[in-house]
């Protein structure tokens, strides 16, 4: 069953207070592998909260270069990581066109993208790079993102377990987890949509919020001024995440 409440956050969280995500039974925080992993982490860390990271995957870029420079970044951090995320998602070629896309500067037609082969070898190359060096590794994607781009991905991404984003229609705001829990936890579909290939029992947990909603306990600065809207989601607290990492 999907009722493990989990966060996932990135480097524009810059400040943490544990203690409400303990309070609101938050049982994983998973950060990206990035600038802020160390400081982010050890807080989480030094209070008891469980972590995991996530590498985005960039297919403009060496897959073995990444696997090495997330690799590096996780090893000198002497964190307890409990398993790596590879978030797959990106299909255009060009960062550049992306960020005045986004700006409302370029049309999304006019965006470069990678062919489906292309995007598929690229990531099975950074799965299996991570999974050869002895990493509990899964996977985050959307449904639509695979069967629009890159359909030939479901030949093996059944190889691997996964997290899937299946957004909720909601607005911008702040909460507190009690509000989560009462108003916005009885909208969400625990099954989320699979893409092809991939097997209802090999989801361990979705993505519903797609950083709408700023909770308690994390925040934008360091001083705890500013919420930081944040990715909320529910794992598989018996059969998924969890048993699959040994902390069943």
């Amino acid at each position: 069953m999907f009722t493990n409440l989990v966060v996932d956050i990135a480097n524009y969280t810059r400040g943490i207070d544990p203690l409400p995500l303990h309070d609101a039974s938050v049982q994983l925080v998973i950060l990206k592998a990035d600038d802020q992993f160390q400081c982010n982490g050890t807080a989480l860390v030094n209070s008891g909260m469980p972590i995991a990271a996530y590498h985005w995957i960039d297919p403009t870029k060496d897959p073995h270069r990444q696997i090495a420079d997330t690799w590096n970044l996780l090893r000198q951090s002497e964190l307890p990581v409990l398993a790596i995320f590879l978030d797959f998602e990106q299909w255009w070629s060009r960062w550049g066109q992306w960020y005045r896309a986004i700006q409302n500067k370029l049309a999304w037609g006019r965006v470069k993208q990678f062919r489906s082969r292309k995007l598929s070898d690229h990531a099975r190359q950074v799965f299996e790079g991570f999974a050869s060096m002895g990493w509990k590794t899964f996977g985050y994607t959307q449904a639509s993102f695979i069967r629009k781009y890159v359909p030939d991905a479901a030949t093996w991404i059944g190889r691997y377990r996964w997290w899937l984003a299946h957004h909720i229609s909601c607005d911008e705001q702040i909460l507190t987890w009690d509000d989560l829990k009462a108003r916005v936890l009885p909208e969400v579909d625990f099954f989320p949509a699979r893409p092809p290939g991939l097997a209802r029992e090999q989801v361990v947990g979705h993505q519903f919020t797609s950083e709408r909603l700023s909770l308690p306990g994390l925040y934008r600065d360091v001083y705890r001024t500013k919420y930081a809207a944040v990715n909320i989601d529910l794992f598989d607290g018996e059969t998924g995440f969890w048993a699959y990492t040994g902390q069943a």
